[in-house]
């Protein structure tokens, strides 16, 4: 086989090789700005902490007669009251912390590989079956 021949076959492998490396970078860039996408528009759901009304959870309505004496209490699904942070002893936030999310201090509140693990599950499954957020 000549030289050139040689070489010609060489530069056509290159040029295979470059174009499934450069097919398989576009698509990884794709996927990533996908999930960051994903990822942008769920934390713009977030309440603010710094608003009280953005927090609000449905809590138990009182009901109190002329004499402040409670006549009855009306809730939905479940029995809430608000708490403040403050007035839970610290002992049971760290318990709480221990049983929900283990790695809290570690990842600050964002937890990318619970959301990657959920996100994965949740297409296998084709329905939300996991979250990934925490506390």
């Amino acid at each position: 086989m000549s030289r050139r021949k040689r070489r010609k076959q060489r530069k056509k492998k290159t040029s295979l090789v470059r174009k499934i490396i450069l097919s398989a970078l576009i698509i990884v860039i794709f996927f990533v700005l996908t999930i960051f996408s994903m990822l942008a528009d769920a934390v713009k759901l977030i309440p603010k902490l710094e608003n009280p009304k953005a927090a609000r959870v449905d809590q138990t309505t009182k009901i109190y007669a002329g004499n402040k004496k409670l006549i009855t209490n009306f809730h939905a699904e479940q029995h809430r009251i608000v708490v403040p942070l403050k007035k839970i002893p610290k002992h049971t936030q760290q318990a709480i912390i221990a049983i929900e999310d283990r790695r809290f201090y570690k990842h600050k509140g964002v937890d990318p590989s619970a959301i990657l693990r959920a996100m994965l599950e949740n297409l296998r499954s084709g329905k939300i079956v996991e979250g990934g957020s925490t506390l």
